[in-house]
């Protein structure tokens, strides 16, 4: 397994209380913002390729996860 696949693997199951509609709709958002407010500010990082899925996936389980330090007080 490689180091990036086990990071991955490590913030994905921190994230198991994450409700599964959560997670789809933070990675649709982050790859395509104007799926959901035409008028956004909010780059379509995924639909222009300027962030690959796995890179996507990251960004998710950073924003997610309850230990990350976005969502401490």
């Amino acid at each position: 397994m490689n180091p990036t696949q086990d990071v991955l693997e490590k913030r994905v199951a921190a994230m198991e209380g994450a409700l599964e509609e959560t997670i789809k709709y933070v990675y649709d958002k982050v790859y395509n913002s104007n799926s959901f407010t035409a008028c956004t500010n909010m780059p379509r990082f995924g639909l222009h390729s300027w962030l690959t899925p796995e890179q996507i996936t990251h960004i998710v389980a950073f924003l997610l996860d309850p230990e990350s330090p976005v969502n401490k007080d």
